[in-house]
């Protein structure tokens, strides 16, 4: 189990615009109301353990990259030389899938999974495609 700081403004920012109480998102998270309120008040020296952080950004549908203060936007998905990826470039539950899958899995196919976006060039359709169907099969494979 390793902490991790975020940021807890943003936390806090985030869980407005998705019109969540403190109460809803820590019963999503697995945590407690004081710990979501602690957090939301320490802004940027909140910590947060790695296990509770991937609830977290599932319930407020964002990058821990943005949490952590190292991406600007909160839609970012992936951002390489040429082009970002945002989640309303995909639809019909692409985003929350890749996501959630990519979510659990171990560094060691984090890092593959890193390395095989950071090779695309233009996000589109087929690329997406191809990313979600290698999600799946990891998936699959567990």
């Amino acid at each position: 189990m390793e902490f991790i700081k975020i940021d807890g403004a943003r936390v806090k920012k985030l869980r407005k615009d998705h019109n969540l109480s403190q109460q809803q998102v820590a019963i999503a998270c697995n945590m407690t109301k004081q710990a979501i309120s602690s957090l939301e008040k320490k802004g940027s020296e909140a910590k947060i353990r790695d296990t509770n952080l991937i609830y977290l950004c599932q319930t407020l549908e964002c990058d821990p990259l943005y949490l952590r203060g190292e991406l600007d936007d909160p839609t970012t998905i992936f951002v390489n030389e040429e082009r970002t990826l945002k989640k309303p470039f995909l639809h019909g539950g692409a985003y929350e899938e890749i996501y959630h899958i990519y979510g659990i899995m171990p560094p060691k196919e984090k890092l593959l999974a890193k390395d095989i976006l950071s090779t695309i060039k233009d996000f589109n359709g087929n690329e997406l495609t191809f990313i979600l169907k290698l999600c799946k099969l990891y998936k699959d494979s567990k």
